[in-house]
């Protein structure tokens, strides 16, 4: 599963090099989220059923002499690290930029790394990987077929995955020792309502990608 260079954890950092914001993420937010939260939900699509009918599907070819396509071409590539990686990479900054500016902060302000807005934001920012996440999983369950097709329940794997991600997350935002391992503070629930329509909304700018795709071949 992958969400694309916009929605890594470069991203934060290359804004808080080029602006005068607070760090996005902390370095044990982006372990628990390459180690933690991304991890468990990825494995789960590795036992993903194959698609019905597959075997019927003639071998992918460039349509030039016939030659073999490559498993991982432009066209993958394209739609991890740019379609659904911009999409996922403006949700989560949208939901960091609006815990700033809700606290008051402005530009140029600075926080310390230890106050309470600044530890805030970066929970949004890693609440916001997390939670786009969950639609990204859905959306890379199939390159062609509609999740409504394939059932959101029928790989239960990936619910049970989607489940301890997201018992993990709160863990680590909610409980006093999550705070003080991950440089986390409790954040309120209109964060993730401000987050839940972005996870959303990829997994339904998938879907048309998807149904354009099925009316080309």
């Amino acid at each position: 599963m992958t969400q694309g260079f916009f929605n890594s954890p470069a991203v934060p950092y290359i804004l808080f090099s080029f602006m005068k914001i607070p760090l996005p993420l902390t370095v044990m937010q982006i372990l628990a989220i390459d180690l933690g939260t991304e991890t468990i939900p990825a494995l789960a699509l590795g036992v993903e059923p194959p698609e019905s009918g597959i075997m019927k599907n003639p071998p992918l070819t460039s349509g030039r002499g016939g030659e073999t396509k490559n498993l991982i071409d432009r066209t993958l590539l394209l739609r991890g690290y740019v379609f659904l990686g911009l999409i996922s990479s403006i949700g989560v900054l949208f939901a960091y930029f609006y815990v700033l500016f809700r606290g008051g902060w402005e530009w140029g302000m600075v926080l310390p790394a230890d106050s309470l807005l600044a530890r805030q934001a970066s929970t949004a920012t890693f609440l916001g990987i997390v939670i786009l996440q969950i639609g990204n999983v859905f959306a890379c369950r199939s390159f062609r077929e509609s999740i409504f097709r394939l059932g959101f329940f029928s790989n239960k794997l990936v619910i049970i995955g989607i489940i301890i991600e997201v018992l993990l997350a709160a863990i680590i935002i909610y409980h006093p020792l999550g705070n003080r391992i991950f440089g986390t503070a409790p954040v309120d629930i209109d964060v993730w309502l401000v987050l839940l329509p972005f996870s959303a909304g990829l997994l339904m700018a998938e879907e048309l990608r998807k149904n354009r795709a099925r009316g080309k071949r």
